[in-house]
């Protein structure tokens, strides 16, 4: 009966041990309870998957399963979504950089072109030259100064803006890998603890 106890014991501490060094060295993506059978881990990976849906009134949106989710336009809720995944939550890092850098030029070359355009159109002598009579002969360099900055930076803040959309995809799949490796190793986790206890009821 002894040997019995030392068994079960021993087999309750090796369980324990590996499941707390399980939890200390990498993050969890919501773990499915326990109990869960292992035949429904495809349903649980579709229910917690993440992907994107494009429509042309609303641009492209992320998902988890059928919901929707409000990751936002710089990306300020990825620490919530991507949360347990190192490599996606890095590259979200890089979204928000990519798309906060390129959302802010954009924005700026837009101005100045903006701006060039007004003082243009009321031919203000800021940007244009006039004669002696007052007629506009022609225009000054800060109207090109103002034009073709305003044009790169505009055009390359739009490039940058739809570069950071790769980050996300890059993020999305390496969430969904690491959530397809949590779901594997807790159904061998339970599959382990079920034999576990299997030999125990055995021992006595």
């Amino acid at each position: 009966m002894w040997r019995s106890g030392i068994i079960a014991s021993v087999a309750l501490v090796g369980l324990f041990t590996s499941s707390s060094g399980l939890c200390q060295d990498t993050p969890t993506i919501s773990a499915p309870p326990v109990g869960a059978a292992p035949g429904n881990l495809l349903d649980q990976y579709r229910a917690r998957e993440l992907h994107t849906r494009f429509a042309w009134w609303r641009g492209q949106e992320l998902y988890r399963g059928d919901k929707p989710v409000q990751l936002g336009y710089f990306g300020g809720n990825s620490q919530d979504i991507f949360a347990g995944s190192p490599a996606a939550l890095d590259s979200m890092s890089t979204f928000r950089t990519v798309r906060i850098t390129g959302t802010t030029a954009y924005v700026v070359g837009l101005a100045l072109m903006v701006t060039d355009l007004f003082l243009l159109g009321t031919s203000s002598n800021s940007v244009v030259s006039r004669n002696a009579q007052g007629e506009v002969t022609g225009v000054k360099p800060l109207y090109l100064g103002l034009l073709f900055p305003g044009a790169v930076l505009s055009l390359s803040g739009a490039i940058a803006m739809q570069g950071a959309n790769g980050y996300l995809s890059d993020a999305i799949d390496q969430y969904n890998s690491d959530l397809t490796k949590q779901l594997k190793g807790s159904s061998a986790m339970l599959n382990q603890s079920r034999f576990i206890g299997y030999n125990l009821r055995g021992q006595f």
